[in-house]
């Protein structure tokens, strides 16, 4: 598993996990990585990104084509694989680092692992989001698995984004019994905490920068078509990743600081 899953143990966006959603972009030099890191409210030295680019070299995750890095063909290929056999055997997902073909396609499954787990009660839920997008960009399958997570669990969902559309889908979900806060710093990336399991989106940065696009331009869902947007951004084939983590101190700690926003 580990040879899989070589970030599987980093909390939240670390150092090496922003450096691979970076290099989701293509072939980059290690300055444009430093650059796109920071944009991305990562702490860390032109140095420390020479030195996480030569770790995920050791471990096969990145290669350099002369003066650029691109994330390896056969890491990619590994992973990918393992999560297929996952999905096809219907096996119960083990912590580790997961790859799918589209961003729709790594919600379901973070979706599914969670209403799969045996729980006691309705246990608390947090979730941590860059820009609150649901309902908007949902299929009807999602629609339905997420209605049945709110009844599964105590959901808390935060995002440090306050666009229009952020506050749309903000008040959408106020109404529908969810509890959510938007405007929270420090966030742990794209989350979900529950019942010590730790999952984290890495999202394409293409996919990022069409979503920062869209809240930046538009106020109001009425102002675009949410179909079409879901179909070309959320549902085409463009490679994202899950870090599925077991640990009950890291669970904690997520929940603690996302459901401190409601206190």
């Amino acid at each position: 598993m580990a040879s899989l899953s070589p970030l599987g143990g980093f909390c939240g966006k670390g150092a090496q996990a922003l450096l691979l959603e970076a290099l989701t972009a293509g072939p980059l030099s290690a300055k444009q990585v430093h650059s796109c890191v920071v944009k991305s409210g990562g702490r860390i030295t032109y140095q420390g990104i020479h030195k996480a680019l030569g770790e995920l070299a050791l471990q096969g995750v990145v290669e350099r084509q002369k003066q650029d890095y691109v994330i390896s063909s056969k890491w990619l290929e590994a992973v990918e694989r393992f999560a297929s056999s996952v999905r096809a055997s219907g096996a119960d997902p083990t912590p580790g680092f997961y790859a799918f073909e589209s961003p729709c396609a790594a919600e379901k499954f973070v979706i599914d692992f969670f209403l799969n787990r045996p729980v006691r009660g309705r246990p608390v839920m947090v979730l941590g989001w860059s820009h609150f997008w649901m309902p908007l960009f949902i299929d009807e399958y999602q629609k339905i698995r997420s209605h049945d997570l709110m009844e599964k669990y105590d959901m808390h969902s935060v995002s440090y984004a306050t666009k229009a559309i952020d506050k749309w889908c903000d008040k959408f979900w106020q109404k529908n019994g969810l509890k959510t806060r938007i405007g929270v710093s420090d966030l742990y990336g794209d989350v979900v905490a529950s019942c010590g399991y730790v999952a984290v989106f890495y999202y394409p940065a293409g996919f990022r920068r069409q979503l920062d696009l869209l809240y930046a331009n538009k106020r109001s869902p009425a102002e675009f078509d949410t179909g079409a947007f879901f179909q070309r951004n959320f549902a085409s084939k463009d490679r994202t990743f899950v870090s599925l983590m077991k640990s009950d101190e890291l669970c904690k700690q997520v929940q603690g600081h996302i459901l401190a926003a409601f206190n």
